[in-house]
């Protein structure tokens, strides 16, 4: 490998160190994409917040966390981008079986059953310069529609851009804008698996 490519290969690597890592979706045999649209349109979407990883007061952290998830960040064409608030907000009016539930540094791996309870336990806070991890977890009562997961390195609040970035991206992959006929996981459950 002559020494030009080898010095674009140094600098690609070093540029992508401490970006976050958003890793796929399962989806479950019940995931509708057309399911979540009707489900948000137009509509506050109710989102619980689990664990804070910062050392920061809660009220500001899911602020951020919340100001991250909205479509207005996404950058899917404007045909599929939902027309929704995320809120941690609910009122008397606002009985829906759906919401997303958003865990910080979970612990161990649970039973994915569980991923739409949201936990009690405080996520551990993370030291400056330290790592988040984030589950997201798509739900219609008490069961799991879709999951994703994120990490980032390197960050100390909740207002880092690569942290906005991993919530931004988690968000996206929660809701795909279609459905995944692919391998069979262990949270597909289709009649073929």
């Amino acid at each position: 490998m002559n020494r030009f490519a080898i010095l674009l290969l140094t600098c690609f690597l070093t540029g992508c160190a401490g970006e976050p890592r958003v890793y796929a979706v399962i989806q479950d045999r019940a995931y509708s994409p057309s399911e979540f649209r009707v489900a948000s349109q137009h509509k506050a979407f109710p989102t619980i917040i689990s664990g804070n990883p910062f050392p920061l007061p809660d009220q500001q952290v899911q602020a951020d966390i919340l100001a991250a998830m909205q479509p207005a960040n996404w950058w899917f064409s404007t045909a599929f981008t939902p027309r929704t608030r995320f809120t941690n907000v609910t009122t008397d009016g606002d009985i829906s079986p759906y919401r997303v539930v958003v865990s910080f540094n979970p612990s161990g791996a649970p039973d994915p059953a569980a991923y739409c309870i949201p936990t009690s336990d405080a996520a551990t806070k993370t030291a400056v310069g330290g790592s988040v991890t984030a589950r997201m977890a798509f739900c219609r009562d008490k069961m799991l529609l879709s999951t994703s997961h994120g990490a980032v390195d390197d960050i100390d609040s909740s207002t880092h851009p690569r942290f906005q970035e991993m919530i931004t991206r988690m968000t996206m992959a929660l809701f795909p804008q279609r459905r995944d006929d692919g391998d069979c996981g262990p949270l597909n459950n289709r009649r073929r698996c």
